[in-house]
């Protein structure tokens, strides 16, 4: 980084640009916490759809004569 003195300018973008930037890695990461958050959610959904599934079977099973011995 050099030490000299900026003009009005210039300071003016470099602050344009950083708040920019920050703004980009704050939506970043805001994004990445929603997959995130999609991820389990859907994952959750998923596991109570298999369990419902084989409880169904299982009841399915029970009261089928082709499964009784």
């Amino acid at each position: 980084m050099s030490t000299a003195p900026k003009s009005g300018a210039a300071s003016w973008v470099d602050r344009c640009l950083h708040g920019w930037a920050k703004r980009i890695v704050h939506r970043r990461q805001r994004v990445l916490w929603i997959v995130l958050l999609l991820v389990v959610v859907c994952g959750g959904v998923t596991a109570a759809r298999l369990v419902i599934r084989n409880n169904t079977l299982d009841l399915i099973r029970k009261d089928s004569p082709v499964f009784q011995k």
